[in-house]
């Protein structure tokens, strides 16, 4: 069984093969056989690319299910993630309250260390921090939506030009 390109190249050697067997004085076509196998090729193509197309669309299909699936793991993971941290802060506020610093147990153990970390005033507006103490980050991008339409109202914009496309639409 062929596939779609081995179907393509098939179909166009039959276009060429056909143009070939035409008369060009009268324009009549010369070789019936060629018009009779174009045709079946032409068909086994069609249904070769449906074959492909539904499974394309099958491909599409498992995609968005695992997307859910994704969604709903996330979903899962987050809160998970917030009652081990609620949990957490619970027994940490509990054994502090008690003075307990370490308890040992068989399945975990609970103990706690020392460290240091900065406690900002306003970690929103950065209120009193020296510019030398602040981080800036630029992303650039370019604004494709509105150099389009600059483009489709007749700007010149030197690294950007419209070009047509042809999108596949398989349903």
């Amino acid at each position: 069984m062929s596939n779609l390109y081995q179907l393509s190249n098939e179909v166009e050697k039959l276009y060429s093969d056909l143009m070939a067997s035409v008369d060009e004085e009268t324009g009549e076509i010369n070789d019936t056989a060629i018009t009779e196998m174009l045709a079946v090729k032409e068909a086994e193509f069609d249904n070769k690319a449906i074959a492909v197309a539904t499974v394309q669309r099958r491909f599409v299909a498992r995609a968005n299910e695992i997307d859910e699936e994704i969604k709903r793991l996330t979903a899962l993971k987050k809160r998970s993630d917030a009652t081990a941290k609620r949990l957490e802060n619970s027994l940490s506020m509990a054994c502090q309250r008690l003075g307990k610093t370490k308890i040992d147990g068989i399945s975990a153990t609970i103990s706690f260390r020392k460290s240091e970390r900065v406690k900002l005033v306003d970690e929103i507006n950065l209120t009193g921090i020296p510019d030398e103490f602040i981080k800036v980050e630029i992303k650039k991008s370019a604004d494709k939506k509105a150099i389009k339409e600059a483009l489709k109202a007749g700007e010149i914009i030197d690294g950007a030009s419209l070009e047509e496309v042809s999108n596949i639409q398989i349903r």
